[in-house]
């Protein structure tokens, strides 16, 4: 958690420029002065954000999730419901939230 989300990505995929990990952060929102924060700081929304963002470039073939959107917004919950519905891996998808089922 003293890793900034860059760091994290860095370390996690072996990546010697940050430039890329910089693309795959901003990709799911976390940009800017979030790329360089430690995430203990962080809210737990902008850390699901980077867990997101690490899960998609790992590329699974199966993804478990497990209340995905306990600390999401709305618009977040939405993207991660386009997320899921581009998916073309298998998914077992644990949730009470409404408007993330409803999307998929």
């Amino acid at each position: 958690m003293e890793l900034t989300p860059i760091e994290c990505m860095m370390q996690e995929f072996g990546d010697p420029n940050p430039e890329e990990a910089r693309r795959w952060l901003g990709r799911y929102g976390i940009g800017g002065e979030l790329q360089s924060m430690q995430m203990n700081t962080m809210s737990d929304g902008i850390k699901a954000r980077v867990v997101f963002a690490k899960i998609a470039r790992e590329a699974p073939h199966i993804l478990l999730l497990d209340e995905p959107t306990n600390f999401l917004d709305m618009d977040s919950i939405d993207s991660l419901a386009r997320a899921i519905n581009s998916y073309t891996g298998g998914m077992l998808l644990v949730s009470h939230d409404v408007r993330l089922i409803s999307q998929v």
